[in-house]
């Protein structure tokens, strides 16, 4: 028996065996358009988001655009400015919430003034979002004394038309003797899906529309008792990168009703650190 030749015709039977097999490799990766790196047909699945982002300690957004303020129906300043704002570990407490401050820093371009107002807020996990204070750092009260936060933005992916909730509230001074500072109303009104273009991104956004207006019940700073304030604002909110474009107009009336100014807000999203 001659062993050297019959191992290399087994050899040469599992080189005739392979071919097809290499053969059938070939045609599969050549359909779905594969190379020795990729094949397309097998790209991993990429999740979904199905709620607002949950935002954390850290996180920042960064807006452009322009303010106008009017008295008397004149315009009286008009600026470009930015608007950054950025969320930060909150210094107060409410039941098991997860508390954040927001931080809003305005820079008025042409003069480069700064404001700078605070916020506390905290978010369900299915994104919806509370604010616990105003910017003067007085709570929220709805209901009752027991029941703290106003809603700012609703469940976002539970709509199937427009939606609309209207919410009671008043606001609480926290020193030294607390009681209610203002009594208001907030509208908001939430509508289906749409595709908007901010700068050079297109984004998914839901149309969020707040009608926010309150009454001052005693003088407060430089707010007389009878005096109110009444907000239109427009949010477009991207589940991915939280609002991306916002519109307000701001009227502030006398006890007597008489307007006493007017300021419009336009924003659009630059820039967010996710």
């Amino acid at each position: 028996m001659d062993i050297k030749n019959d191992n290399l015709q087994l050899m040469d039977n599992r080189k005739i065996k392979s071919i097809p097999m290499l053969f059938m490799l070939f045609v599969f990766m050549s359909s779905c358009g594969g190379n020795s790196d990729t094949i397309s047909g097998f790209e991993p699945e990429i999740p979904v988001r199905k709620d607002l982002r949950i935002y954390l300690a850290g996180d920042y957004s960064i807006f452009i655009g322009t303010v106008r303020v009017l008295i008397n129906g004149e315009i009286t300043r008009e600026s470009p400015v930015e608007v950054i704002e950025e969320f930060m570990p909150g210094k107060r407490t409410y039941l098991d919430k997860i508390i954040l401050t927001r931080i809003t820093k305005t820079r008025f371009l042409e003069t480069e003034e700064e404001q700078v107002t605070e916020q506390s807020v905290w978010q369900e996990t299915n994104g919806e979002m509370f604010e616990l204070t105003n910017e003067y750092g007085n709570e929220y009260v709805i209901d009752n004394a027991f029941d703290r936060g106003l809603l700012n933005i609703p469940p976002l992916t539970s709509v199937n038309g427009t939606e609309h909730q209207q919410i009671s509230f008043h606001t609480m001074y926290g020193g030294s003797v607390s009681g209610p500072v203002t009594e208001g109303e907030r509208e908001i009104t939430l509508a289906p899906i749409e595709n908007i273009e901010v700068g050079s991104n297109q984004y998914q956004v839901f149309p969020l529309i707040h009608k926010h207006s309150y009454k001052y019940l005693f003088t407060y700073v430089d707010n007389k008792s009878g005096s109110s304030v009444v907000i239109d604002r427009n949010l477009w909110v991207s589940l991915h990168k939280g609002v991306v474009k916002r519109v307000k107009v701001e009227r502030e009336y006398s006890r007597f009703g008489v307007l006493q100014s007017e300021t419009h807000w336009d924003l659009e999203l630059e820039s967010t650190n996710f």
